[in-house]
Parts: C-alpha cells; sequence; structure tokens
C-alpha cells in the first residue's frame, strides 16, 4: 500500500507492479475461465467460418464491407453477436470479481473473485449500465464533458463496490468527484501516463507475435488456413494483453484511490 504523503505516480506503478507479481497465476486463471473461453470459442466459430464458407470468410477479413451493404450469413452473423453478448457480459463479471477482490481483500485467490463477482455481478452491471448511459449522454453533448467528468468518476466502482452497492450509484459518482476534485489534472496525468504505457506495452507484445505472422504468411501463403490462424495468434495476443493489463490497470487505480482517501482523512 502507497502511504498518501509519498504517493507519486511511479510509487503507485511500482506498488502494484509487486501487488500484480504477487497474484499475477490467480489473475490469469480467473481471466481465462471468465473471458479467455469465450475468446477462443469466437475464434474456433471464425475458423470454422473462413474454411467453409466464402461469403463469412470476405466479412472476416475486411469487417467495413458490412458498411458497403455486404450481407454476412446469417448463421455466422447469429454466432458472432452470440459470442458477442455473451463476451461484454464475462466482461463485466470479471470486472466485478477484481474490482471488489482488490478493494476488500489482502490475498487475491482465484476463488474469492469468482465468489465476489457471483455475488456483486447483478448490482455491478446495473452500475456499469448507468455509468455508461452518463458517458454516452455527455459525448452527445460534447467530448469536452465526456472527458471531464469520466475523469472526475474514475474511481466510481471501486467505492461502488467497496461498500458492495449499498450507498448507490449516484452516491459512487458523487463521492468519485469529491476525491478527484482539486486534484482533476493529476488525476489525467496519471491516466494518460497509463495508456501510453498500455500503447508501448501492446506494441511490444504485437512485435513478439509479428515472427508467428510472418511464419504461416510464408508456409500458408493468403489460404484460408492462414487466416484462421491469424485469427488464434489474434486472439492469444488478446488474452495475454487483458490479462496483464487489466488486473495491473485496476490495482493501479485502487492504489491511487486508497493514497487519495487516506491524504484527504476519508475512512
Amino acid at each position: 500500500m502507497v502511504k498518501s504523503k509519498n504517493y507519486t505516480f511511479s510509487t503507485l506503478f511500482s506498488s502494484s507492479l509487486t501487488e500484480y507479481k504477487q497474484n499475477y497465476k490467480q489473475f490469469a486463471k480467473f481471466i481465462f475461465i471468465t473471458v479467455g473461453i469465450v475468446l477462443f470459442l469466437t475464434a474456433i466459430w471464425q475458423f470454422y467460418f473462413v474454411l467453409t464458407d466464402e461469403s463469412a470468410k470476405i466479412i472476416i477479413e475486411n469487417p467495413s464491407l458490412i458498411a458497403q451493404g455486404n450481407v454476412p450469413t446469417t448463421t455466422w452473423a447469429f454466432g458472432v453477436f452470440i459470442l458477442a453478448l455473451a463476451s461484454i457480459v464475462l466482461t463485466i463479471f470479471m470486472q466485478a470479481g477484481l474490482i471488489r477482490t482488490v478493494v476488500s481483500e489482502k490475498k487475491f485467490a482465484n476463488k474469492t473473485m469468482i465468489a465476489n463477482a457471483k455475488k456483486h455481478f447483478g448490482k455491478y452491471l446495473g452500475f456499469f449500465i448507468v455509468f455508461m448511459i452518463f458517458m454516452m449522454l455527455l459525448i452527445l453533448a460534447l467530448i469536452i464533458p465526456a472527458i471531464i467528468f469520466g475523469v472526475f468518476w474514475i474511481f466510481a466502482s471501486f467505492i461502488f463496490l467497496e461498500d458492495k452497492g449499498k450507498k448507490g450509484i449516484i452516491n459512487s459518482l458523487k463521492k468519485s468527484f469529491q476525491i478527484v476534485k482539486n486534484n482533476w489534472w493529476k488525476t489525467l496525468g496519471y491516466i494518460l501516463l497509463l495508456m501510453l504505457i498500455y500503447l508501448v506495452f501492446n506494441f511490444l507484445l504485437r512485435l513478439i507475435f509479428t515472427p508467428f505472422f510472418l511464419a504461416i504468411a510464408s508456409i500458408f501463403q493468403t489460404s484460408n488456413i492462414a487466416i484462421g490462424l491469424n485469427y488464434f495468434l489474434s486472439t492469444l495476443n488478446q488474452l495475454i494483453a487483458t490479462i496483464i493489463a487489466t488486473p495491473f490497470s485496476i490495482l493501479f487505480f485502487k492504489n491511487f484511490y486508497m493514497a487519495r482517501k487516506e491524504e484527504l482523512g476519508i475512512k
């Protein structure tokens, strides 16, 4: 835990990295169980239609063709829709388990994260829907208000799950606003720094996978098998990025939130 008087981006990052390294196996198991399986089911679904359905293959290679009036195969499109919906729901489920666990536990056991996800998913789903509605309305108004309030509400999910949603969604947004108030620019700076680090990490991870993509292109040329294998590799890339970046960012903002609470004398 970072003491409020000493916290900087560097100390928050270092503390979060230490916590992540101590619990990375538990995080990997939990994320694979919740979102990893559906990611690979999606990859299998896409691979099957790349091999068996030319119209689906064309759209998988270039999704923008849908906007130009190309109609995808009904079976393929329905499967993609169901898998995408499952992915969204399971991502929210995963977030509920991760956030509730890191704000309430000292050890992040896989079974604890699953239990917390099950227990708090319903309330967190409600929070997520309301939060997204507010953000969409702000985006429709102007992008600047969405950025401003997005920063003010950065701790809202932690506040909401810390008290198990007992005080309500609006209270969580208000409390986050108060915590960020007079510290908005610093909070924005930390968010941008973390985003920059993520972009560099994602770029480096992609570089690691590049030789495999090149090998597939060399061996299979532009065949359907090459398209399918590339999709599997992209899925693996995405899963590894999620296993590392998602829990780490949650740990970072949890530590930031705790440091701000201590700094302001909030219990």
